[in-house]
């Protein structure tokens, strides 16, 4: 299952062991282009990516969470790993466009 691998992931790279956190992602990465091996939410790879204080792959999957119209979305309001994305205008931005309090500051 992916959610348990993106926590995990994202666990590995808080802790500092960004070589492990990378070995998942890229799993992850290569599930999400192979055919038949399952959805893996754009919403939980840039959960490791801001992890990893990689911020601006964090906002390009957010991005593509967008396009997919992916379900996690609407949970971002909740998730603490995104708490210091708080005042970036992408991600800011992001919220006004999924209908989530937060992204209405102007």
């Amino acid at each position: 299952m992916p959610s348990p691998l993106a926590i995990q992931a994202y666990a590995y790279a808080k802790s500092g062991d960004e070589a492990k956190a990378l070995e998942i992602l890229a799993g992850l990465e290569a599930r999400r282009e192979t055919p038949g091996r399952g959805y893996v939410s754009p919403v939980l790879i840039a959960c490791v990516y801001q992890g990893l204080g990689r911020t601006d792959e964090a906002l390009i999957w957010l991005e593509q969470a967008i396009t997919e119209r992916d379900g996690w979305l609407v949970f971002m309001n909740s998730f603490p790993r995104f708490e210091s994305l708080r005042g970036e205008p992408r991600f800011e931005n992001i919220l006004r466009r999924v209908g989530l309090p937060g992204g209405d500051r102007k």
